[in-house]
């Protein structure tokens, strides 16, 4: 499947090799920049090639065109989560494996392995486009899971999607060749066209290599999660000592409320015989003093 030349009709080996990496190099920068700078971008580019003397690279780079909101986006996901997108293209060549050799089980596994990348590829290039104060709309939300449909089914249009230099979003038909004539702003870097990561006859590395994959990042899920549990612990151990130091606060001054409280106990019985007494003499006193009366009262009658 060939790539469409840039900046007009080619044969042979037009693109000298020195030129093709300066414009691959321009190219890649344009297709990672916000989309309201690309068209000043890329004229102020083409303007400065021209003065410095090389009118067939002002020309192409001039040629480039602007990416749709769903290339862009999904250009800017090549750009900051390669990785995401490389598991996507590993998995397109586990699936067409899995297909040849009509293993239906491993079709459902992949399955749901497909479904949740695109549902994380689907938020990440939300959340870059925001980052960017950059609105997705549903179209080209739409165009975003379709073009990962594409990654997944043909291996170029897995390495075009990788380059993040996309035009326009792809369409794919299945498990099959895609299309990809006017998508791509320029054919992808040599590193990207050589890959055999995503060939059907390495499928076997490619699970192996996926596998190591997902094992590392299980580590280090398991890193972080022991090291959260770790701080945790040590959060509940240091409330736990507050707590204890706590209690004691309180067992003492229990303590010292009891010995209070039996301190004035002791009180309170002292001043309660006092009661008792002082009534009793009261009472003498009260009874003394209607004898006394009585005994006038006789000697007066």
């Amino acid at each position: 499947m060939g790539w469409p030349p840039v900046g007009g009709e080619s044969s042979g080996n037009a693109f000298r090799v020195v030129h093709m990496a300066d414009l691959h190099s321009i190219a890649h920068e344009l297709y990672g920049l916000p989309l309201a700078e690309f068209i000043q971008t890329r004229d102020a580019w083409a303007a400065t090639e021209r003065d410095g003397g090389d009118a067939q690279l002002a020309s192409d780079v001039r040629a480039l065109r602007k990416p749709s909101a769903t290339a862009w986006a999904v250009n800017l996901l090549a750009r900051s989560q390669p990785d995401l997108l490389e598991d996507l293209v590993d998995l397109g060549a586990q699936l067409r494996q899995a297909q040849a050799a009509s293993d239906g089980t491993r079709m459902r596994s992949l399955d749901h392995d497909r479904r949740q990348l695109m549902a994380r590829v689907a938020g990440e290039a939300v959340a870059i486009a925001e980052q960017h104060d950059q609105s997705l709309g549903s179209a080209a939300t739409a165009g975003i899971d379709e073009t990962m449909k594409a990654a997944l089914a043909d291996p170029d249009a897995g390495r075009a999607v990788l380059d993040g230099m996309l035009v326009t979003g792809l369409s794919a038909p299945g498990l099959g060749a895609v299309d990809l004539s006017d998508t791509v702003a320029i054919d992808p870097a040599p590193s990207r066209r050589n890959t055999t990561r995503d060939t059907d006859d390495s499928s076997e590395i490619v699970i192996a290599r996926k596998a190591v994959t997902t094992a590392g990042r299980e580590a280090t899920a398991a890193g972080k999660a022991a090291a959260t549990a770790r701080a945790k612990l040590d959060n509940a151990v240091e409330q736990r000592s507050d707590l204890e130091r706590q209690v004691a606060d309180l067992t003492a001054q229990l303590e010292t409320l009891e010995a209070r409280l039996t301190v004035a106990g002791t009180k309170v019985d002292a001043r309660q015989d006092d009661v008792d007494a002082t009534s009793k003499a009261e009472a003498e006193a009260l009874q003394a003093l209607d004898d006394a009366e009585a005994l006038v009262s006789d000697l007066e009658g």
